[in-house]
């Protein structure tokens, strides 16, 4: 008996921009809640999600101690708990520890509540106190309600990345990284429609360079092939 999942054959993606390399959308001055609110009433409108797979909430140590993160635990051990999970990076090409408390959805009012009360402006590229929100989804039509079909049948490229998913953070600055994969071969009308659709309530407008298109190859082997939106010129 064969096993072997069925796979579409092609598919689109957009990459915006890589959480592997560390990049993401910026979403300029918008406040936290802001960033937060607009970001689930895109997900409730626009696919089978808007409560989030996970929330986390991280603590990053100062490279230059220029704040006291002890102070900054102790009120967050005291609202979320005691035993948070300790790590290790760089930040400002030092190396520091920082502590993360996974959060329970019936807490997103309050951590976010934490954050703007209690974050402190330090020139640093991450922090002080950042809390980060991950959605996984289906995307959905707006007018039906209706889940596009195929989207099981797009095959997961990298582990880390489920189709589909947004990866939210909110400090002091407030990014978005995004992978969205459509269950279409090329830019259809019906996909041209649905892109215009999300871009109206996305908070961040999308990037012409970092569409690709997916082909399965002969030797079973995906190959990828950027796609310039503006090739689209008069289509969309």
């Amino acid at each position: 008996m064969n096993t072997k999942p069925y796979y579409l054959k092609s598919f689109i993606t957009y990459d915006g921009l890589p959480i592997k390399s560390g990049g993401a959308h910026s979403l300029g001055k918008i406040t936290v809640n802001g960033a937060y609110n607009s970001t689930v009433a895109f997900l409730d409108k626009h696919t089978d999600c808007s409560c989030p797979n996970e929330v986390e909430l991280t603590i990053y140590q100062s490279p230059d101690g220029t704040y006291n993160v002890n102070q900054l635990k102790k009120k967050a051990r005291k609202r979320f708990g005691l035993f948070p999970k300790k790590g290790m990076g760089y930040l400002n090409d030092k190396k520091i520890n920082y502590w993360q408390w996974s959060i329970k959805i019936s807490r997103i009012d309050s951590v976010l509540d934490f954050v703007n009360e209690n974050n402190i402006e330090a020139e640093q590229g991450l922090g002080p106190i950042e809390v980060s929100f991950l959605w996984i989804f289906k995307f959905k039509s707006m007018v039906t309600g209706r889940i596009y079909s195929d989207q099981e049948k797009i095959p997961q490229l990298d582990i880390r990345r489920k189709n589909s998913q947004i990866y939210l953070k909110l400090s002091n600055q407030k990014t978005m990284s995004a992978w969205f994969a459509f269950p279409f071969s090329d830019f259809i009308p019906e996909l041209e429609h649905l892109i215009t659709d999300l871009q109206v309530d996305l908070p961040f407008q999308f990037s012409n360079s970092s569409w690709k298109r997916w082909v399965l190859s002969k030797n079973n082997n995906w190959i990828s092939r950027k796609v310039d939106r503006r090739d689209f010129n008069g289509k969309f």
